[in-house]
């Protein structure tokens, strides 16, 4: 199975699909078929112009994201560091990783002319993951998880309500009205509509395929009861939707023919 995906990964796709076939042959403990097809189809798709990717010149050697925007400005996150008093030391770069006990994504957003780092108003060590304001407004979904919390459902990514203050902190954090705290489940990554009216994210738990795509539509009494995607999803992971404009949704799937990964 490794040799199939590391091949697969490289472009060797002939020598992919027979690492897979024999896996298959051995087992049936992961379904690699459509890894399989994949292969097959790759090699005679066209190939394609892409537009060339590039880091940002701020990225240092360790993990540095990005999502999302606001005020037209790239949402960044940083890994940031604390010891073992839970002190904290930082932006993680190869010079202080060693002294990281615990490791925190945490957002920066462009305001006021300059970026901000965003904290939890409470000081509570959350690692917040994903950032989706309502447009014109301070109020945002964000994924966020507590790696310290007693509770697993606490320690396990979910979406919350927050309201950014004038002072760059998140306050009046509640969990999002469909959150995972009401049937055990995870929640995470919600998009906003450029209009405010739809909210589409990822959900996982015993009454999904996976992780599976879920809408909820605003109305005159609040947020409707989400439905599924039933025709985006698959017997795969899609995540990590995002709006682009008003009528564009693009996502990552690993249940669909493609190049794999997410």
């Amino acid at each position: 199975l490794i040799s199939g995906d590391v091949n697969r990964g490289v472009g060797n796709y002939s020598k992919a699909i027979e690492s897979y076939e024999k896996y298959q042959s051995l087992t049936d403990e992961e379904d690699v078929s459509l890894k399989i097809k994949s292969c097959r189809n790759i090699v005679n798709w066209d190939d394609q112009e892409h537009v060339a990717f590039g880091e940002l010149p701020k990225n240092k050697k360790m993990a540095d994201l990005t999502s999302g925007t606001y005020n037209g400005k790239i949402i960044h996150f940083n890994e940031i560091g604390f010891d073992k008093m839970q002190d904290m030391i930082g932006v993680v770069q190869s010079n202080n990783s060693v002294s990281a006990e615990l490791l925190l994504s945490q957002p920066s957003i462009y305001n006021e002319g300059k970026y901000h780092s965003i904290f939890m108003k409470d000081s509570s060590l959350a690692s917040i993951t994903s950032i989706s304001f309502l447009p014109n407004s301070k109020k945002a979904l964000i994924t966020a998880s507590y790696p310290l919390a007693k509770s697993a459902i606490k320690r396990a990514p979910n979406l919350y309500w927050a309201t950014m203050t004038k002072d760059h902190l998140f306050d009046k954090v509640i969990p999002f009205e469909y959150s995972g705290f009401a049937d055990t489940t995870s929640t995470a990554h919600a998009t906003v509509h450029p209009n405010g009216n739809i909210i589409i994210f990822t959900k996982i738990g015993e009454r999904t395929r996976n992780g599976d795509l879920y809408l909820t539509e605003k109305t005159d009494s609040g947020w409707s009861t989400p439905k599924q995607l039933d025709k985006l999803n698959t017997d795969g992971d899609e995540m990590f939707p995002t709006f682009s404009g008003d009528s564009l949704l693009y996502f990552s799937s690993n249940g669909r023919v493609g190049y794999g990964g997410l």
